[in-house]
């Protein structure tokens, strides 16, 4: 074990089981209601105020139940790739927020701040890959090496998109649009796969085995396409924060 997460494991000793629970539960509620209000944020009209309720709420659950999740991940289980992956997920909540209550579309402090905390993010995952690589294990932690190389690839992504928003001084109409959309959704995607793949068990047998969570998973992928599409092939869009 690396002496990291012996220091976590050490300290977690200490931790009451209670509190653990309770972290848990509070995680549990969150990401069921984040998950709730995101597929319902998909329906209403974009920049309309039933966007916005379902969005808003999508926001701060997201936030908890992905701070829970990084938190639970380094104090409890000692897990440095879900540690990661929370802190990745509200990285991505939060600069999908940023970029629509940013209308000026100017290169603000925050933007150069969230890039720098992109490449930290993606230089994580690259550490991470390459120890996951090394250890010939098909499962680490309970993910997939194969999500290891997604991640990494997603983070790099992020942090090279943007660089080219500060490159460019900005970013304005449909793209803006775009990247709030891809970012919250690729967030929701993370919550939704998390929970159906990962954690499969707090599903009723009969649902798991109706294939009704792969459509759930399967309608995030074909709205963000719809959406995607209709930003820049549609009329003009007009988004309020």
């Amino acid at each position: 074990m690396q002496p990291s997460l012996k220091i976590v494991r050490l300290f977690t000793n200490h931790v009451s089981k209670p509190m653990n629970s309770f972290l848990v539960a509070v995680h549990i509620a969150a990401g069921t209601i984040a998950i709730l209000s995101g597929l319902l944020s998909f329906f209403p009209k974009k920049g309309s105020s039933g966007h916005i309720f379902f969005g808003l709420i999508f926001f701060y659950c997201m936030l908890v139940m992905a701070g829970i999740a990084s938190i639970l991940a380094a104090f409890y289980s000692g897990e440095p790739i879900n540690f990661i992956i929370g802190l990745f997920t509200s990285y991505l909540v939060f600069t999908a927020r940023n970029t629509i209550r940013n209308r000026s579309g100017k290169v603000l402090l925050i933007e150069k701040i969230t890039s720098a905390i992109a490449f930290v993010l993606f230089s994580g995952f690259v550490y991470l890959l390459y120890n996951a690589i090394q250890s010939g294990k098909e499962i680490i932690d309970g993910v997939y090496i194969q999500a290891f190389y997604v991640f990494t690839v997603l983070s790099f992504l992020a942090f090279i998109l943007d660089v080219k928003v500060i490159f460019t001084k900005g970013i304005k109409g449909k793209q803006r649009i775009v990247r709030h959309l891809w970012r919250m959704s690729l967030a929701l995607f993370i919550a939704t796969t998390s929970v159906v793949y990962g954690q499969p068990q707090v599903f009723p047998e009969i649902i798991n085995s109706s294939g009704l969570l792969d459509v759930v998973v399967l309608l995030i992928v074909v709205s963000l396409i719809f959406w995607i599409l209709k930003v820049y092939l549609g009329r003009r869009f007009s988004v309020r924060s």
